[in-house]
């Protein structure tokens, strides 16, 4: 049982039995799955408290390395599995956004854009959240 309700096999609920033991096995887990586990044989009942943690965000879509001629528009993109804070930064240094760069949320996606780009620009780009992170190098060519 599940809050009282009968459990019944199903694409994400598996039920099976060896001998003696029974077994339940929930697959895809979600925070909609917390509640009280019953289990009743023969006059017999147990219960028990589900607990379903939040796993970590991580990175769904890395940054990829770019290549750009100068004054061209850069753009690097990434995506979480989560919506999170993110930070950038080049070579290091956290990246503070200006004229020519602006950093972006659209969703789960994170987009870095610079602007005319020239050689300075050139370097290893990374966004960075709490629990992961993402690379990228940054080529400009004359």
């Amino acid at each position: 049982f599940k809050n009282e309700q009968k459990l019944h096999t199903s694409r994400t609920v598996i039920l099976s039995a060896d001998r003696f033991r029974y077994k339940l096995e929930i697959r895809e887990a979600t925070l909609d799955d917390i509640c009280q586990i019953k289990a009743e044989a023969k006059g017999l009942s147990t219960t028990a408290n589900l607990i379903v943690l939040e796993k970590d965000p991580y990175f769904t879509v890395k940054l990829q390395d770019y290549t750009a001629v100068e004054r061209d528009e850069i753009i690097l993109e990434c995506e979480l599995s989560k919506d999170v804070p993110v930070k950038w930064f080049k070579n290091g240094n956290e990246i503070i956004a200006s004229k020519t760069v602006s950093m972006k949320v659209d969703g789960k996606r994170r987009i870095l854009t610079i602007k005319k780009a020239d050689t300075n620009d050139k370097g290893d780009y990374e966004c960075a959240c709490a629990t992961d992170k993402t690379k990228a190098a940054v080529n400009i060519e004359a």
